[in-house]
């Protein structure tokens, strides 16, 4: 039943009004994947110039078959400027393809930013010998053919497969972390950000020398500008307030204790040894440069500007930003197995790599990012509150003045990144400013009192807010406190593919609401917690230090994740153990 729903890739066979046969090949796009990442369909009208349509009460978006019978023109007119800025954004995504030189048009952003860059790097034989593939041909001959064919294939060399796999596993994702909960103090707060951040540890990288890659056990053979991936043990002195080696749990996630085994890279080894950890080795590869050519900063540099030639929010503007942002994620693409539903055979399949897929590049472009915010967070005086990390930036009460970017990793970064922004000035950036925050949990963050002249500080956690609602940051503050353990919050989403395709339905919103969860996520261990009050409503407040080890850890969230069922954490006479 499956097979024969498959999307056939043979042509469509059809005939004129004089019975000539015509052989179309159609290709189909989601213009979704067009869309610079969180815009809407009433975004991609305003970039094209044409505004999206409202539906007027009593009808809405949930309920199409009520508003067409009900009000028939308005919804085909509705529908219609759908289609038209849906047909509008397409015909400019072809338009700028065309600008770019390529040959044809990719299914989304990051096919259009791989692309890019591929063409960027001048020739194929470059491009195989940056990313270590070899070229191999087959000859077939298909029963249906005249002659045989001949098929190209690229192929990871030899080289590079022997630490490919131990590359994988020295990749990880962003550096997220809550170190508070519950309400602040009044003061200032700032949001910082190192702006560009992936993009500029990416263009540190130079092609290997994978044949002369060298087993190290000396922690200083990692410090500096080299390529390094190492599997170690280490222990932080107590009292450390922000280890920097990272352990996979068992659920998929990155803790930082004090103790433990890291699969970690040169830069993060660096951090970890000049903060006074006990670092053993226990296998480690350096791989050297084999020249100095940074070959991703033309690209980068090429798209700033291009960028800067034109008009700030335009949609030529915006798809070029997204263009440089996305190259990073497609080096990644597939390092570790992913699966998706594959539409053309009808089930789901392991993601495949992209054309710049690199786990050695993935790793260290990954593991600079994370050594650089731990460098940064323990440049910060002990005398400062950090609230949290979010992959390139922090939330902290720290002026930028009294913050140390002066060591070995920061130097490094600030060197790359004004190569690429040559006028971009200091490696951290104020984003936000606020006087008192709410912290709920890692990438979960509101603003309680603004600061005149700052926009509000607000990271939702993935609750998506009703509706119409004006003011996103009170609505996720009121949610906040007068949460309960039976809260719930809307998690409508999209069919999936996978039931569009095995269940014959429409792309719809699926209405669902799932369980509220606004709890600390216990990456690290809570300090014994104050009661503040904010409107007359009392509420915990708790800083937190590190796990011993990711045993502990996952052990509390355990128990934690039990508790929470018939309870939240919302006032100090309740514990764990409650």
């Amino acid at each position: 039943a499956v097979y024969k729903q498959r999307v056939d890739k043979e042509p469509i066979k059809i005939w004129d009004r004089n019975r000539n046969p015509k052989t179309l090949f159609i290709n189909y796009y989601d213009t979704m994947f067009f869309a610079p990442s969180g815009k809407t369909l009433d975004d991609v009208g305003a970039l094209v110039g044409v505004k999206k349509l409202k539906i007027d009460a009593p009808y809405s978006i949930e309920r199409m078959d009520e508003y067409l019978e009900g009000d028939k023109s308005n919804f085909e007119a509705y529908a219609i400027r759908d289609a038209e800025i849906s047909c509008l954004h397409m015909a400019r995504v072809i338009q700028f393809c065309k600008t770019l030189n390529l040959k044809s048009v990719p299914y989304t952003i990051g096919g259009i930013a791989t692309r890019s860059f591929i063409q960027s790097l001048g020739d194929t034989d470059r491009y195989r010998e940056l990313f270590a593939y070899e070229k191999i041909t087959k000859v077939i001959w298909p029963e249906q053919k005249a002659n045989p064919l001949t098929i190209t294939r690229n192929i990871a060399n030899r080289a590079s497969k022997l630490s490919k796999d131990f590359a994988a596993d020295c990749y990880h994702g962003a550096r997220n972390e809550s170190f508070f909960t519950g309400p602040t103090n009044t003061g200032t707060w700032y949001d910082y950000d190192a702006p560009s951040c992936y993009p500029v540890v990416l263009a540190s990288i130079r092609k290997l020398d994978y044949l002369k890659t060298v087993i190290s056990y000396n922690v200083e053979d990692y410090f500096g500008d080299v390529f390094g991936i190492a599997w170690v043990r280490f222990s932080f002195r107590p009292g450390t307030r922000f280890p920097s080696l990272p352990v996979r749990t068992s659920s998929d996630m990155l803790c930082y204790p004090l103790n433990g085994e890291s699969y970690c890279t040169a830069a993060e080894i660096e951090v970890a040894a000049r903060q006074g950890a006990t670092i053993e080795i226990i296998y480690g590869n350096i791989i050297p440069w084999l020249d100095d050519d940074c070959f991703f900063t033309p690209f980068m540099g090429w798209a700033r500007e291009q960028r800067n030639a034109l008009e700030e929010g335009c949609f030529e503007e915006r798809l070029l930003k997204e263009i440089a942002n996305t190259i990073y994620g497609k080096v990644a693409q597939a390092v570790r197995p992913k699966s998706g539903f594959d539409l053309q055979v009808g089930f789901n399949k392991e993601m495949p790599p992209s054309l710049i897929t690199h786990a050695h590049y993935a790793a260290h472009t990954t593991g600079g990012a994370r050594a650089l915010m731990s460098e940064m967070l323990n440049a910060i005086p002990e005398k400062y509150n950090v609230i949290s990390v979010t992959t390139d930036g922090f939330l902290t009460d720290a002026p930028l003045d009294e913050i140390d970017l002066t060591g070995p990793i920061c130097t490094r970064f600030r060197e790359l990144y004004h190569k690429i922004e040559p006028d971009g000035g200091e490696i951290l950036k104020e984003k936000h400013r606020v006087k008192q925050l709410l912290s709920m949990k890692t990438r979960g963050q509101a603003t309680l009192i603004p600061a005149d002249g700052y926009k509000p500080v607000l990271a939702k956690a993935g609750v998506k807010t009703p509706k119409g609602t004006t003011d996103q940051n009170a609505y996720i503050v009121d949610l906040y406190f007068n949460r309960t353990a039976e809260s719930k919050v809307d998690s409508s989403h999209l069919t999936s593919t996978r039931e569009q395709f095995l269940q014959q339905k429409d792309l719809m919103m699926e209405t669902k609401q799932s369980r509220l969860n606004l709890e600390p996520d216990l990456k690290r261990k809570l300090l014994p917690p104050q009661l503040t009050t904010f409107n007359d409503i009392e509420h915990i407040a708790s800083g937190s230090v590190p796990y011993n080890s990711v045993e502990e850890m996952e052990f509390e969230r355990v128990c934690f994740a039990r508790w929470r069922l018939q309870r939240c954490l919302k006032h100090r006479t309740i514990g764990i153990t409650g």
